[in-house]
């Protein structure tokens, strides 16, 4: 076959992009000729019938059913005022537009309706009265006029009163304004309805080109128009054009002897010949888009229509040998002849599409419904790869598996698992990225998702607060409930040796630690559950954290303390399993003493400072500016290397948690709205939030909270010095080392490429970004049309997965590594507390960690271990990667 790839794995990338839209005017002409039916007293909107574009002029031309044919002038920012070119008295069925090369038609407007009749028409636009010349109307046919094209000095026409028609241009006319059209012949009759004719012609010296044209019953008739010779056998020019009529294959089993096998059920509705590639396309009622060999008739291809539905026009793409249909539900599918599949589906319409021409320029498609047109470009220079087959609404999230033995094991494990809001979970091969598997959620929407790699189990998030345990051997869920809002963040946590848990998060402001495996028979259960922000106003556990404000305001840090401990039993039986919550330390409960209690607050604070006392930095006025907000955790990680637990949300604060005890370290604070990823590299804690910035922490501080000093308490004369009988307080308040901006929206993914050390990050705005942290710059950076939601790093190759709110799987190729520089960091605010005050935290490498196994060079990391001053880079980045995820 032509069209037989070099490489048979090859993948097509493209993307389908709206420029603009077209819609009709509200109400009909003034002009139609056509009485439109009445609906509720009011006549019925007219519709679009047909479409035909001319290159020369710039315009879409239109027909409607209510006889009209009108235009839009085209441009690439949009469309003109719509003008009117004139009408017929039935619905407009076809219009041609013929080129320049055409003779005395070129720039010509021709038109066909249900009447019956061909209109000839020139569009001056000079009068603004009567801006359109109608030419001449030929009179011939006795049914609709189904097709119409001009042939050098002829036009040629087809019609369901079963003929096929020539018209030849009367000679002696060339001083004349405009040409004249005579009936020459009859050219076929065959035996139904000519429902669709199409004409086209090669390249090559000497070809006329060549009509095809199908009836009801599915037999196609070959028109081959040749020179006239005269007596001696020598070419006569002035003889005109002769037609050879062919009876070719037929498509529905008709009376013309067939050449090819019976392969449609119903009638055709349309056929399509493409000299260059040598085929004919045809659409039928079966559902069926079908491919021949123009000559043999053999059959090349065969797609039926994924969405159940009737194909209801095509165009072709000779440039990238493609065919691009459109169908009843509104779908624009295309199709390779090349890869011999179909590579792309997008809704473009909520109606059925009319019609799909190509407008303007190369790549550009008019794809017409009824009421409106929209001008679309399917862009093949793309930078990256375009998954279909996909999900239907926002993707939120991606895993990609590391390569260990996985579900076969005597193979890596590289297998892709994306989530969406269409409440399904879709698993992709990672060879040609095929979906094969699909994991339907119907009791509640997902809002996250990872991978247990180790046990095979792929754990969900869900809108109700419910986390399902997936076995992908047998298909079966396993529901955990603890969250009582949606859960916004998993990640799997290697807390202790050789046990890997699993922590969640929701919008309810708690952090939940689980034990997802089954061993001896004991059931996935709750390990431990605390808040980590926010807290519940009965409690008065709110009131205990605007305490913390005041305190920070006039002693900058202090020391936390354990919070209280209730017994929760876990779901499944067992023993009872700790709760975490701050203590109410006689605040004051019920939401009005809340206010009063953070008006009271706010007077310490101001006269805190009024009295001179040390600076609160960032951390008072942030905490009474997030008293409003609900409690949300909108992401949770943990730290393997300081073996802390790290929380972020819609209070724009970072906190850092210990495992043992669950007890607040400290927090970062500095972003000014919602905290919504983050990410770990060694000593390095990286945030991207709704501010639009990125920011980068020293995680150092939480590895040097003794655990004596979390455990302790400062004495206070009013409770006697007993432990416990303050508020919990913060241990330490970290500023950012360096804010990275570039983003214009929400940053919604960050995550560190193994390979080359260098920071990525997603957001809304179409971009995703490669940075040197070090510099702060931008290494690299892909646009996109569509929002991007989540992201992943594939580990067998050197490919980034970027989810879209619009439903999209993006694969983007990792640049070639770039070396950089470092350059220093800002020196960061860090300070923690003791009993005898504030002491500066000194971040010095851990002893004992293993460098980064790769991505980075002893040198590499002793340079940019300079650059960040006095923080170390220390830890197993893979390690780091699969615990943040």
């Amino acid at each position: 076959s032509d069209f037989d790839s070099e490489d048979p794995g090859e993948e097509i990338a493209l993307a389908c992009d709206l420029l603009y839209r077209l819609k009709l005017p509200p109400t009909p002409s003034i002009h139609s000729e056509v009485q439109q039916l009445s609906i509720g007293g009011k006549k019925a909107a007219p519709v679009i019938t047909c479409v035909a574009f001319c290159f020369s002029k710039q315009r879409c031309y239109y027909g409607l059913d209510t006889g009209d044919i009108c235009f839009w002038p085209m441009q690439r920012n949009g469309a003109g005022a719509v003008r009117y070119v004139g009408s017929h008295k039935g619905p407009i069925t076809c219009i041609h537009i013929p080129r320049k090369q055409d003779g005395e038609l070129g720039g010509l407007i021709l038109s066909g309706s249900v009447d019956g009749h061909i209109k000839i028409w020139d569009y001056q636009g000079k009068v603004i009265q009567r801006p359109t010349v109608l030419i001449q109307t030929l009179y011939g046919h006795t049914g609709t006029i189904t097709g119409l094209f001009a042939y050098g000095q002829h036009i040629i026409s087809s019609s369901t009163d079963r003929t096929i028609k020539a018209w030849k241009a009367v000679e002696g006319r060339g001083q004349l304004v405009y040409p004249w059209y005579d009936l020459q012949a009859t050219v076929a009759t065959l035996d139904g309805w000519v429902r669709s004719m199409s004409y086209d012609r090669s390249q090559e010296v000497g070809d006329h080109g060549t009509f095809y044209a199908v009836d009801e019953h599915g037999s196609i008739v070959r028109v081959v128009p040749e020179d006239a010779h005269d007596e001696e056998g020598k070419r006569a020019p002035s003889k005109g054009i002769n037609f050879a009529v062919d009876v070719g294959p037929s498509i529905g089993g008709g009376a013309a002897q067939s050449v090819v096998r019976k392969v449609h059920d119903r009638g055709v509705l349309l056929v399509r010949y493409v000299a260059a590639w040598g085929v004919l396309l045809t659409l039928c009622y079966d559902n069926a888009l079908r491919v021949y060999d123009a000559d043999s008739g053999d059959i090349q291809h065969e797609w039926v229509n994924e969405n159940r539905c009737l194909f209801t026009d095509l165009e072709v793409d000779t440039e990238f040998s493609e065919v691009l249909v459109g169908d009843k539900l509104g779908v624009l599918a295309i199709y390779s002849l090349k890869a011999g599949r179909l590579i792309a589906t997008k809704r473009v319409a909520a109606g059925p599409i009319v019609r799909i021409v190509s407008v303007m320029t190369r790549q550009v498609y008019a794809v017409v419904c009824e009421r409106e047109a929209g001008i679309w470009r399917v862009d093949h220079e793309l930078t990256h790869n375009v998954l279909r087959g996909g999900h239907t609404r926002a993707v939120v999230a991606l895993y990609a598996c590391s390569g260990g033995s996985g579900a076969m094991p005597e193979e890596e494990d590289y297998r892709i698992f994306t989530a969406s809001v269409d409440n399904t979970v879709r698993l992709w091969d990672p060879y040609d990225m095929a979906c094969v598997r699909v994991l339907e959620e119907r009791a509640s929407e997902v809002s996250a998702m990872t991978f247990y790699e180790a046990w095979n189990i792929l754990v969900t998030g869900h809108d109700s607060g419910d986390i399902r345990l997936w076995d992908l051997d047998t298909g079966a869920a396993r529901t955990l409930k603890q969250h009582t809002n949606s859960v916004t963040s998993l990640t799997l946590a290697l807390m202790r040796r050789n046990e890997e848990l699993l922590i969640s998060a929701g919008f309810d402001g708690m952090v939940v630690i689980w034990d997802i495996r089954s061993l001896r028979n004991e059931p996935p259960h709750m390990i431990a559950k605390f808040r980590a922000h926010g807290a519940d106003p009965v409690k008065g556990s709110l009131a205990a954290t605007l305490s913390n404000a005041s305190r920070l305001s006039a002693a900058h840090t202090a020391t936390p303390t354990p919070a209280s401990l209730s017994g929760a039993t876990p779901q499944g039986g067992g023993s009872t399993v700790p709760v975490f919550d701050f203590p109410p330390a006689g605040a004051p409960e019920g939401a009005a003493s809340l206010m009063s209690a953070r008006s009271d607050v706010a007077s310490l604070v101001g006269s805190s400072l009024a009295e001179g006392g040390a600076a609160a930095g960032p951390g008072a006025d942030q905490v009474l500016t997030t008293l409003a907000l609900e409690p949300e955790v909108l992401v949770v990680r943990y730290d393997v290397v300081k073996r802390v637990v790290i929380t972020a949300g819609n209070d724009r604060t970072i906190r850092v948690w210990s495992p043992s005890g669950y007890y607040l370290l400290g927090q970062h604070l500095g972003h000014t709205d919602a905290v919504s990823c983050l990410a770990l590299d060694a000593n390095l804690l990286f945030s991207g939030s709704e501010d639009t910035t990125i920011r980068i922490w020293d995680t150092v501080p939480a590895s040097h909270t003794p655990p004596s000093a979390a455990l302790s308490t400062p004495s206070s004369a009013g409770s006697g010095g007993k432990a416990g009988s303050e508020p919990p307080v913060l241990g330490f308040i970290g500023s950012a080392m360096k804010v990275l901006t570039g983003h214009t929206r929400c940053v919604t993914a960050l995550d560190i490429n193994p390979a080359t050390g260098h920071l990525l990050s997603v957001s809304l705005d179409g971009s995703l970004r490669f940075w040197d942290y070090v510099a702060g710059t931008v290494l690299h950076k892909f646009t996109h049309h569509e929002e991007f939601r989540c992201m992943a790093l594939r580990f067998d190759k050197c490919e980034v997965l970027v989810g879209t709110a619009q439903a999209s799987v993006l694969r983007f190729p990792s640049p070639e590594p770039i070396q950089a520089t470092p350059a220093p960091l800002a020196a960061a605010t860090l300070t923690t507390v003791s009993h005898s005050g504030a002491v500066p935290v000194t971040g010095k490498p851990e002893q004992g960690t293993p460098s980064r196994a790769s991505g980075r060079t002893a040198s590499e990391a002793a340079g940019i271990t300079a650059g960040l001053g006095k923080v170390g880079l220390s830890g197993d980045g893979r390690q780091q990667g699969a615990a943040g995820r």
